[in-house]
């Protein structure tokens, strides 16, 4: 009888401590309502991508820059193009084929900032407020004179002070303006 009754207390104690202290821990408690509390996993920063060729105008054959640039909201950033550590693909990526035009090197991009990423608890290369990419390409055919645009997409993973998001696609397109002689 005795063992039962210290048993039921305790049994008892649980749910209250769980009852108080859950709360305290729990970031979903942290909100006014089960409303502000969804509206807040919704609310994820963004970017803008634009992109050019440098020069604007393209002669058939001869060299040009891709030019990439990325605006991110205050208070997020995106990663390097450079990996930054092995265990998770964290780097952004760049992805771009146009049978007609032949890359020349390896995408180069703004010296990205060290910084303690609080959600990773690790020191990681980023871009914040502005990211520039650029790489050079080659026309494959040199009588090439019409004028078009070509796709890309960037991969990231874009993050503020408490989340990062799993890697997102955002698609871009370049217009092609070749000179003809």
């Amino acid at each position: 009888m005795i063992v039962s009754k210290i048993f039921i207390r305790r049994i008892c104690i649980l749910p209250f401590l769980l009852y108080t202290l859950l709360p305290i821990y729990s970031e979903a408690f942290s909100f006014n309502d089960f409303k502000e509390f969804q509206s807040s996993k919704t609310k994820r920063p963004t970017l803008q991508i634009s992109a050019a060729t440098i020069p604007a105008t393209i002669k058939p054959g001869e060299q040009f820059t891709l030019h990439i640039q990325v605006i991110l909201q205050p208070g997020s950033h995106i990663y390097s193009l450079e990996e930054n550590f092995t265990e998770e693909q964290l780097a952004t990526q760049i992805k771009f084929e146009d049978s007609n035009l032949h890359p020349l090197n390896t995408w180069t991009e703004t010296p990205p900032k060290l910084a303690l990423d609080p959600v990773l608890e690790k020191t990681v290369k980023v871009h914040e407020s502005i990211a520039e990419f650029n790489r050079d390409y080659k026309t494959v055919d040199p009588f090439l004179t019409k004028t078009g645009e070509v796709s890309g997409k960037l991969i990231y993973r874009i993050c503020d002070n408490k989340t990062c998001s799993l890697p997102l696609n955002s698609q871009f397109k370049v217009g092609l303006k070749f000179k003809t002689n």
